[in-house]
């Protein structure tokens, strides 16, 4: 079975960094620190918002 969109950024992330981030931003593969900027998304797709 291939790998998601979001197992191959995770696992990026990981290997380059070293750990699992608390939350994260697939779509630029970097970790949110201070907030996150979507919580929830209307389409199904990581890198969606969920604003009008």
């Amino acid at each position: 079975m291939s790998e998601s969109y979001i197992e191959r950024k995770y696992k990026k992330f990981i290997s380059e960094h070293g750990y699992i981030p608390h939350m994260f931003n697939a779509y630029h593969c970097k970790e949110i620190k201070d907030y996150a900027p979507t919580l929830t998304t209307r389409c199904g797709s990581p890198t969606a918002t969920g604003g009008d």
